[in-house]
C-alpha cells in the first residue's frame, strides 16, 4: 500500500525548521552598535540578564509565541492531515504576532528601560539577532500560509 506525503507535514517541517532557528538566532545581539552591542543578545535583553535593567514584557511575549510556533509544527508533523487548518492557522497567527512584536524591539526596551540611552552605547538599530528572529518568525508563518492553501484548494 502506497502512503502520500502530507502537505500539511511537509508543510509543518519547515515551519519547525523555522521556528528553531528563529529561538536559536536569539543568541546574536540584540541591537546593533559601532564596536558589538553592549547590551547582549536577545536573551539577555529580553528577561533582563544585566544588572539595573528592566524585563522587556513585549519580546517575552515574542518569544514565548515563537516557542508555540514550534510546538504547532511539531503537532502538525506527528497529526498530519488530521489536524488540517487549525495546524496552519496557529502558524500564521504565531509567527505573524512573533516578528511584529521583534521589529519593535528598540521601543519595547526603551519604554521598559526608560533612564537608558540607546545613543549612550552607539546603539543604532536592530541587531543581527532580532533581524532573524523577525525573518525566520515570519517564513514559518508563510509555510502556514502555504499549508492553509492547499487545504483550501482540496475543500
Amino acid at each position: 500500500m502506497k502512503t502520500a506525503k502530507s502537505p500539511t507535514r511537509i508543510t509543518s517541517v519547515f515551519a519547525l525548521i523555522f521556528s528553531f532557528v528563529a529561538m536559536m538566532c536569539m543568541f546574536a545581539d540584540a541591537f546593533a552598535g559601532e564596536s558589538g552591542c553592549a547590551r547582549g543578545n536577545v536573551y539577555s535583553v529580553m528577561f533582563a540578564l544585566q544588572d539595573g535593567y528592566n524585563v522587556v514584557v513585549p519580546l517575552i511575549i515574542g518569544f514565548v509565541a515563537v516557542c508555540l510556533v514550534l510546538i504547532a509544527a511539531i503537532g502538525g508533523v506527528l497529526i498530519g492531515e488530521a489536524a488540517g487548518k487549525s495546524i496552519a492557522l496557529a502558524e500564521i497567527v504565531l509567527g505573524i504576532a512573533a516578528g511584529v512584536l521583534f521589529i519593535f524591539s528598540i521601543l519595547f526596551y526603551t519604554s521598559a528601560n526608560p533612564t537608558v540611552d540607546m545613543a549612550s552605547t552607539a546603539d543604532s538599530g536592530l541587531g543581527a539577532g532580532s533581524i532573524c528572529v523577525i525573518i525566520f518568525s515570519f517564513l514559518a508563518a508563510a509555510f502556514g500560509a502555504i499549508d492553509l492553501l492547499v487545504h483550501s484548494k482540496k475543500n
